[in-house]
């Protein structure tokens, strides 16, 4: 009897494994990733790409590879500033992205010679819009689930 309940715990234990898996791979982060370039195009290795998310001021960076190519995951759904940095180039600021559950993002970045200290400010206030994937997805609150089930009594 106790090789009957051994390999019931087994089995539980696989089953729970598996769910937890998928569970995780549900998850609700974010992606940016972009090339970093000159004025003339050239990519920019080295680059420094900095996202701060403005509601609790987390701040993730990403180092542009051999390409100028930079990504940064795990970002979590919310209101961002961009800036983009690298020695001998002006700095580049953009406030107002907005990142959704699961966004693939691709934001390019080009930089201008001139000093670190002068900082070009790019507008976000325009929707970003996914490029890289076919799907869609948000958040909605429990609040609003309710909502409109009121609305559809």
């Amino acid at each position: 009897m106790f090789v009957g309940k051994s390999k019931l715990f087994t089995a539980l234990l696989l089953l729970l494994l598996c769910v937890s898996a998928s569970l995780h791979a549900q998850g609700t982060a974010a992606t940016v990733s972009g090339v970093v370039t000159d004025s003339s195009g050239a990519q920019l290795p080295g680059a420094t790409v900095t996202f701060t998310n403005i509601g609790t001021n987390l701040v993730s960076t990403a180092t542009a590879n051999s390409a100028g190519v930079y990504r940064i995951s795990g970002l979590l759904p919310g209101a961002y500033r961009a800036s983009v940095t690298m020695t001998g180039f002006k700095t580049v600021a953009r406030e107002g992205i907005e990142l959704h559950t699961e966004d693939n993002v691709t934001l390019n970045y080009g930089l201008d010679i001139g000093a670190a200290s002068e900082v070009v400010n790019v507008d976000a206030s325009s929707q970003v819009l996914e490029t890289t994937s076919p799907t869609a997805s948000q958040v909605i609150e429990g609040r609003q689930v309710e909502d409109l089930a009121t609305e559809r009594s």
